[in-house]
């Protein structure tokens, strides 16, 4: 009966039992570690056992070594201050460029500009809180001495970084000097070296000041101010590069509408060349839109659903009218394909001519 229930019982309950018995009967700590050792125990389990006993306080564990876990949190955490970085630094380019608008630029750097810009706000959603997030989780555990403060992982990525930037900087300030020799130096590019300047000038400074928490014989109550004042600063030029960007490109439900009447104009090209085909085969212009047997869904507004209107004007001359939701410019579309396709917003009507060359 004994033999079962001690069989069934916890060991470690088993290994402190015997260990308060022990020292009960004045046997030394030395010869219970000896005893336990040769029966199979381990030297961690022993010792918890005689401390758990023996005083009134646990016994503190030892700072982390880092390892894995260091590696995971550091390599995530410099990982999204990289894109965070690149995608602002982009950003205010682009940005830059749609304020000063150079008139010798082609309009379809603006529309990549606009594109460009709102991949950088996607990004930086979600990549710049998990940035700050990694940066507060990691002082947290650092302080309850469950991750490393300067360790392997951690120095290697903060002075490959340093170097990278360095580096960056060094490159700016010689390329700003080239452009000045050059008579090259308009507002902005001094606008987007300054930008630049700003972001990888304060993560050099951010991570540099870092390093002094690695030794605790200088103070880091100075340092540690200094990088949090950091910290909310970054956070603002964040924000406000997000609302400059906001109230600079079109909004989603702007574009979802350039969308539409972009739907629309390919829907009329599409009727056209079916309606000049029809008339090369038949040597006359179709009767109405439904005699061209095409698609349904190209011969209806994608909106409202609402027909294409279709009307003969002439032997070769017809007309085709549609809603739209926007005044589309002509640069606002490829000038080979839709140079007659621009419109005010609102009903529409094109007058189109069937070209003489398909009769």
């Amino acid at each position: 009966m004994n033999a079962t229930e001690n069989h069934a019982s916890n060991p470690a309950d088993e290994l402190q039992a015997f260990v308060t018995h022990a020292l009960d009967k004045k046997l030394d700590t030395v010869a219970i570690w000896h005893t336990l050792r040769s029966a199979g125990w381990k030297d961690r389990d022993i010792g918890a056992a005689i401390s758990a006993t023996s005083l009134d306080m646990p016994v503190p564990l030892p700072r982390s070594k880092g390892g894995a876990i260091e590696a995971f949190y550091h390599l995530s955490l410099f990982t999204c201050m990289y894109v965070s970085a690149v995608s602002l630094i982009l950003m205010l380019f682009h940005l830059i460029d749609l304020t000063l608008v150079d008139p010798t630029e082609d309009t379809w750097k603006e529309r990549f500009s606009h594109g460009s810009i709102r991949s950088s706000i996607s990004v930086l959603v979600v990549f710049f809180p998990l940035y700050l997030f990694l940066v507060w989780q990691i002082g947290r555990k650092v302080s309850a001495l469950q991750l490393v403060s300067g360790g392997v992982v951690e120095r290697w990525l903060t002075y490959l970084t340093l170097f990278i930037i360095a580096m960056t900087i060094l490159i700016d300030g010689s390329t700003l000097i080239y452009m000045f020799l050059e008579g090259g130096l308009s507002a902005r590019f001094l606008l987007k070296a300054l930008s630049l300047l700003i972001v990888v000038g304060g993560g050099f400074v951010f991570l540099w000041l870092g390093t002094f928490q690695w030794n605790t014989t200088r103070p880091t109550v100075q340092t540690g101010w200094i990088r949090r004042l950091m910290l909310v600063g970054s956070i603002a030029l964040v924000a406000a590069t997000v609302v400059w960007a906001g109230v600079t490109i079109d909004s989603p439900q702007t574009l979802w509408r350039k969308g539409l009447d972009s739907e629309r104009i390919d829907d009329l090209q599409y009727i056209a060349t079916a309606i000049g085909r029809h008339y090369e085969d038949h040597g006359q212009l179709p009767a109405d839109l439904e005699t061209l047997d095409l698609d349904e869904d190209r011969l209806i507004d994608p909106e409202s659903g609402a027909p294409y209107a279709y009307q003969i004007l002439g032997e070769r001359e017809y007309q085709l009218q549609a809603e739209f939701s926007l005044a589309q410019e002509l640069d606002d579309y490829d000038y080979y394909t839709r140079s007659s396709w621009e419109h005010p917003a609102g009903v529409h009507t094109f007058v189109l001519e069937v070209k003489a060359d398909e009769e």
